[in-house]
């Protein structure tokens, strides 16, 4: 893996020293140097053509998209939790579970955008979730409260 330093410029040259394929991502930053966005392109070297391809379409979700989250209540106190995204990478979810404004109990699933969950006490559940996908595409999202009789 190779870096390069950040520039204004908006325009970009690099020589591949082996024909290949390649993901490249490149950072757009705010004035501040904070990163506000990471774009990654897939390109290859086609040896009929002898030139260089972005086949980024062939991969529709390099980047993720967030469309949203959705929760229902399968039985008496059970209910499953959904993450609404496309990626076509590894990504895993770090579920969160606060009971009474507490922290109660911790959860990571892998490649999966659902989980389900029982509430066995009574009190006021926060539930929070972080999606980390291994292009650093993280959404940090919660749930409404739920209440437990």
């Amino acid at each position: 893996m190779e870096k390069t330093d950040f520039r204004k410029e908006n325009n970009f040259e690099y020589e591949f020293k082996e024909k290949g394929n390649y993901l490249v991502r490149t950072y757009i930053k705010k004035q501040k140097n904070q990163k506000k966005w990471s774009i990654v392109t897939n390109i290859s070297y086609d040896e009929n053509d002898k030139t260089w391809k972005d086949i980024s379409p062939e991969y529709p979700y390099l980047n993720m998209i967030y469309n949203g989250q959705s929760y229902e209540k399968i039985s008496n106190n059970t209910y499953k939790f959904k993450i609404d995204y496309n990626y076509s990478l590894n990504s895993s979810v770090k579920w969160y579970i606060y009971r009474n404004g507490m922290y109660y109990s911790v959860a990571e699933i892998k490649n999966n955008n659902e989980f389900e969950y029982t509430f066995n006490e009574p009190g006021n559940y926060a539930v929070l979730y972080y999606l980390k996908t291994q292009e650093k595409d993280n959404e940090f999202w919660n749930f409404p409260l739920i209440e437990i009789q």
